[in-house]
């Protein structure tokens, strides 16, 4: 499934210490930069970008950068226990797409999948109590 391949170990954090919104997009911005999957400067564009609008839906952030393209499609994602205060909400969940030009069809889709099915779905203390990356994945793509 497209979700399943868009994961990686290297790009999730359980309990992050993430003080702030800014810092939890800096930090993972800056994974996304240094691992090769954006070009640099894509960290500053995020921040701009949420600076205009909070991405916060139904207890999760999904921010993300339009019109920048990705070198390699992937999704970042941080499991925060302690809720975070994202503008005038507090998240559990912070799920950052980045996406190549031929993937970005699958942004809608996913998009859906996670501000709309997440937030009603069974799984969801299922994911927000996975504490690793492979209970995580199980958690959040369990058919697969």
């Amino acid at each position: 499934p497209p979700l399943r391949r868009l994961l990686r170990p290297e790009l999730f954090w359980y309990a992050p210490d993430f003080s702030s919104r800014e810092e939890a997009l800096r930090t993972m911005g800056n994974a996304l930069e240094k691992g090769g999957f954006v070009a640099e400067g894509f960290c500053e564009q995020l921040l701009a970008v949420e600076s205009l609008s909070s991405s916060a839906v139904s207890g999760l952030a999904l921010p993300h950068v339009p019109d920048v393209p990705a070198r390699v499609s992937a999704l970042a994602v941080a499991n925060c226990p302690r809720p975070l205060s994202w503008g005038n909400s507090r998240i559990h969940l912070i799920f950052l797409p980045v996406l190549r030009r031929e993937d970005n069809a699958l942004f809608r889709d996913l998009y859906l999948f996670l501000s709309h099915v997440i937030p009603q779905s069974r799984h969801l203390k299922e994911l927000r109590a996975a504490d690793n990356f492979e209970d995580f994945l199980q958690a959040l793509c369990p058919d697969s």
